[in-house]
């Protein structure tokens, strides 16, 4: 591997990704030692501005760098994963159960085709579930 800089994200289903910087330079082979977190949960519920819920809503959850939460799954297309990643759609009943999403802060939106919801932010905490309602509108 040539020396440099690179971001590195660790990723299993049963924890919260991982992401580190690692050096490599002569030494490259030593060593990296990072400790794994199952992380909090996130519930996502999705209604039309009549208070219907809202099927196949796709739900973005955004952290504090502007990273989506779906960017560090493992793509579900692959036939390898026995716990492939959650889709980022809702279900009939217009909800979304995220886990293992690492701890801090999030700026969640859903839209379904060209109708969106406006941004709420929410705080993940290790062990705990956040919630947000979201509401799709029209403009």
């Amino acid at each position: 591997m040539p020396r440099g800089s690179y971001e590195v994200t660790l990723v299993d289903p049963r924890y919260a990704p991982i992401r580190v910087r690692v050096e490599v330079n002569d030494h490259w082979w030593k060593a990296l030692s990072v400790t794994r977190s199952a992380g909090g949960s996130l519930a996502v519920t999705v209604r039309d501005s009549g208070g219907n819920a809202v099927p196949r809503a796709e739900v973005s959850a955004l952290d504090g760098e502007g990273r989506d939460f779906f960017d560090d799954r493992i793509p579900a297309r692959d036939p390898t994963v026995a716990n492939p990643s959650p889709s980022p759609f809702t279900t009939e009943d217009g909800t979304l159960v995220l886990g293992h999403v690492r701890p801090g802060q999030y700026r969640v939106a859903a839209r379904r085709g060209a109708v969106r919801s406006g941004d709420s932010e929410v705080t993940v905490t290790e062990g705990e579930t956040a919630t947000v309602g979201l509401i799709l509108t029209d403009g």
